[in-house]
């Protein structure tokens, strides 16, 4: 059933194509569990994958993985939130804050800023402050390790759970795009790519 879980949590945030749904009813009907629409989803060749959605939900529905609408909506707020405190516990142990894991972390944070906040908490703010502060360290704008500190503090707050503590004290306004492609050319000045005419 763990193996059905996770396709359920891939296909929420839509990282479980069609094509790929009949092998994961087959591989689930090889483990014992039988629905009539896991069966008719296993059923299907994979260039016909118009019904598999469809198919798919209902096998989950009939599993009781994921009962209906409200389930998905649900599950994908689940999974994103989950997501986004792997990346926060990530970047508190100690991974490159100017690493993939803060462009994760603010990604599933705006994703998650359209769901209804009796759910998951409203993050909207606290996504806001992080992209800002991403903006900056690209830009190479301000005190690297002030930055950082604050950037870890919404870690914090996020792992913490909602309400959602802002980590700054004002609404900040990003580098303008002239101060972040200056900052980009000198970067590459840095490492010897010609500057462009």
């Amino acid at each position: 059933m763990d193996e059905l879980r996770r396709a359920a949590d891939l296909f929420a945030v839509g990282e479980l194509p069609a094509e790929r749904l009949s092998y994961a009813a087959a591989e689930a009907l090889a483990r014992g569990h039988d629905t009539p629409a896991l069966l008719d989803l296993a059923c299907l060749h994979v260039t016909d994958s118009g019904p598999a959605p469809g198919l798919f939900r209902a096998a989950m529905a009939e599993l009781g993985i994921v009962a209906d609408e409200n389930g998905w909506v649900t599950r994908e707020a689940e999974v994103r939130l989950r997501r986004a405190k792997e990346h926060a516990t990530a970047l508190l142990s100690g991974a490159d804050i100017a690493g993939p894991h803060l462009g994760g972390l603010i990604h599933q944070l705006s994703v998650l800023a359209s769901f209804p906040e009796a759910s998951i908490g409203d993050p909207g703010v606290l996504w806001n402050h992080l992209e800002a502060l991403s903006d900056y360290l690209a830009a190479d704008i301000g005190d690297f390790e002030a930055l950082r500190a604050t950037i870890l503090r919404g870690c914090r707050s996020l792992l913490a759970g909602p309400p959602y503590e802002p980590i700054l004290n004002y609404q900040p306004s990003r580098p303008s795009l002239r101060a972040r492609w200056g900052s980009f050319n000198s970067r590459l000045r840095n490492r010897g790519v010609p500057r462009r005419p």
